[in-house]
């Protein structure tokens, strides 16, 4: 893979994750305090620079938007993680723990990311086998930290 098509999978997957948190964080009419601090968390994770961070919350706010059009936004992240698909793993992974942000599933929130699943082709058996995956995580990581 050359050098272009990793550039070109980054801004992809940078483009759509922070523009799908935002749908997912306002899907439900309200963005809470949770939701901002789970996207800094990914930020500071992905060790954005000031520039790149300023872009994210762009691309946040137009997720977040009434206007914003989903699968607009897959198109040119799903062309790209044809070559890579654990990326699709990836983000979904991001999206899912938006949405459990709260401690709890919220269904217009875990319905987009089903969207998201189905417009990538992501299997619903795969899908549902890596949710069950994260909700056991989280179960385990705070019953760890009790």
């Amino acid at each position: 893979m050359s050098a272009i098509q990793l550039k070109a999978i980054r801004e992809s997957f940078f483009t759509a994750v922070f523009s799908l948190l935002g749908h997912i964080a306002n899907c439900d009419g309200y963005i809470n305090r949770n939701e901002i601090k789970r996207t800094q968390a990914y930020m500071d994770k992905m060790e954005l620079s000031a520039h790149c961070r300023s872009e994210a919350i762009h691309l946040f706010r137009a997720g977040a938007s009434p206007t914003f059009d989903i699968y607009k936004s897959l198109i040119d992240f799903r062309e790209a993680a044809q070559s890579k698909p654990n990326i699709i793993q990836v983000l979904l992974v991001y999206l899912i723990s938006m949405a459990r942000t709260d401690g709890k599933l919220v269904k217009k929130e875990m319905d987009v990311v089903k969207q998201v699943a189905d417009a990538l082709g992501y299997s619903s058996i795969v899908f549902d086998h890596l949710l069950n995956m994260i909700v056991a995580q989280d179960t385990f990581e705070k019953t760890a930290s009790s």
